[in-house]
């Protein structure tokens, strides 16, 4: 089934072109009149220019009058036979008259001298009083219309509408004037408008013909294209497309259809690929499920494997963890036992040494850690036997000196000073209750000034072992110390 359109592509192509018509001719109607004022501005341009250069040459004439050349009657003469003689475009020619209308110069030689003031034309215009006036205006000239006849041989009796142009001279008291008749210029205007209307009919003749051209380049190419979309719905895929090669929006509209065709054939081509991948579909399904199956199989058989690595590897982190605390635990214990054999080894030599045998010493080695403790323990405990023995000998020689006080202080530290078995037995509470109820303060001064002169502070740190003694002794050493040795 064809559907035609009732208002085609062609249609519109045509009636674009008659409206294009109608409009150029009612633009050609509106501008008519303009035209034909346009054309008489033109025409009365044209005739001032010709008065001007008649009244140049008058001003000529007078000039050579103002240089003595000539006499005024003969410039005046010359005046008047260049005017009379003057013609331009088909009989039209040039006139003169003073102020008062008398006719000094003109075409018609029977004209000259005459007095034209009352002269009317038909219309009743006073031709040359009107002249007159435009020419005493204040522009110095002007247009004025009215009826004449032409300055032609048997043209005499034939008044025509005539346009002049007045220009006044006023060194001689003259008006020049020119004109044209109407009828020229109207015959200039259809001139033009024949001109003008024979190019518009064949403007309007190459409108249709390229416009029917342009119709039939549209429609044809449109209707076979739509021919073969009609063929496209009844499934005809085989047979090529009209105008693929065209540049225009034809060929575009063909290529659109070529494209729709090819996405057909392509459907077709998909449609039919996907039917035989459709009956292969299930055969791939069912490998891919075996393939899941045996991945999935595979997965918890690595997944079963992952954790039992984990497993092991945390057993042995944890034994690995249990050896690093056995070990930490191992050398605690050794570090203490190393502690317990030190503390006892110098615990029982201190014991020694508060018993008073200065002769103790720690023999056995200590780690490294604690040989400085033990060297250190050793070195105090000799010096310490070294200063006990100077007292001694300080105290003996003390004792055998008569006569004095620190005598009987030294032989009274000699009785509690005792050496038995080469050991140094030293009653402390005895020796300081001895100095303390035989003397009092004196007594403990003594006793000071004694251990400061054989002694010192050493002894004083030995001491430190009898809380009591230690801070009388050392409070009574500190405040004597400087006052004893400046007296020895």
């Amino acid at each position: 089934m064809s559907f035609k359109p009732r208002f085609g592509i062609g249609a519109k192509i045509y009636t674009l072109i008659a409206v294009s018509v109608v409009v150029s001719t009612l633009l050609v109607v509106a501008l008519n009149e303009r035209v034909t004022d346009y054309v008489y501005q033109l025409r009365e341009v044209h005739l001032r220019d010709v008065v001007d250069a008649s009244v140049s040459q008058l001003a000529a004439l007078q000039a050579r009058v103002d240089a003595g050349e000539m006499t005024q009657e003969d410039a005046e003469a010359e005046g008047a036979r260049i005017i009379g003689n003057a013609r331009y475009d088909n009989g039209n020619y040039l006139f003169a008259a003073d102020y008062d209308a008398n006719i000094v110069a003109h075409a018609k030689p029977g004209r000259l001298g005459t007095n034209t003031w009352d002269l009317q034309d038909p219309d009743g215009v006073y031709i040359y009083r009107e002249m007159i006036g435009a020419a005493q205006s204040a522009e110095g000239g002007g247009v004025v219309r009215y009826s004449s006849a032409r300055a032609v041989q048997g043209a005499e009796d034939e008044l025509l509408p005539k346009i002049s142009y007045v220009r006044a001279f006023a060194p001689w008291g003259w008006m020049v004037a020119t004109g044209s008749y109407v009828e020229d210029i109207d015959a200039m205007i259809r001139a033009f408008w024949r001109t003008a209307a024979g190019a518009s009919a064949i403007g309007i003749g190459l409108l249709f013909a390229i416009g029917t051209g342009l119709a039939l380049s549209i429609t044809r190419p449109i209707r076979a294209l739509n021919a073969r979309m009609q063929t496209l719905t009844d499934n005809e895929l085989d047979a090529p497309i009209p105008h693929l090669k065209s540049r225009d929006e034809v060929g575009e509209m063909a290529r659109s259809v070529e494209t729709f065709r090819m996405n057909i054939l392509h459907k077709i081509a998909a449609e039919q690929e996907a039917e035989r991948q459709k009956a292969a579909a299930g055969e791939t399904e069912a490998r891919a499920e075996e393939e899941r199956r045996a991945r999935d199989a595979a997965e918890a058989a690595r997944h079963a494997e992952a954790e039992r690595e984990k497993a092991e590897r945390d057993r042995r982190e944890a034994d690995a963890q249990e050896q690093i605390r056995q070990k930490a635990e191992r050398e605690r214990a050794a570090l203490a036992a190393e502690q317990e054999a030190v503390v006892t080894d110098l615990g029982e030599a201190l014991h020694q040494l508060a018993q008073g045998d200065l002769e103790a010493r720690i023999e056995r080695e200590f780690p490294d850690a604690y040989e400085t403790l033990r060297q250190d323990f050793n070195a105090t405990v000799s010096n310490l036997e070294a200063i006990v023995g100077r007292i001694r000998n300080s105290s003996e020689r003390i004792c055998v000196a008569p006569g004095s006080e620190s005598r009987a202080t030294a032989c009274s530290l000699n009785s509690v000073v005792k050496w038995r078995r080469g050991c140094l037995l030293i009653s402390v509470p005895s020796l300081w209750e001895h100095f303390n109820a035989k003397s009092g303060i004196r007594g403990q001064d003594h006793l000071l000034k004694l251990l400061a002169a054989g002694a010192g502070t050493r002894l004083l740190g030995l001491l430190s072992t009898h809380t009591r003694l230690h801070r009388a002794l050392l409070k009574g050493y500190r405040s004597s110390q400087q006052t004893f040795s400046a007296a020895c």
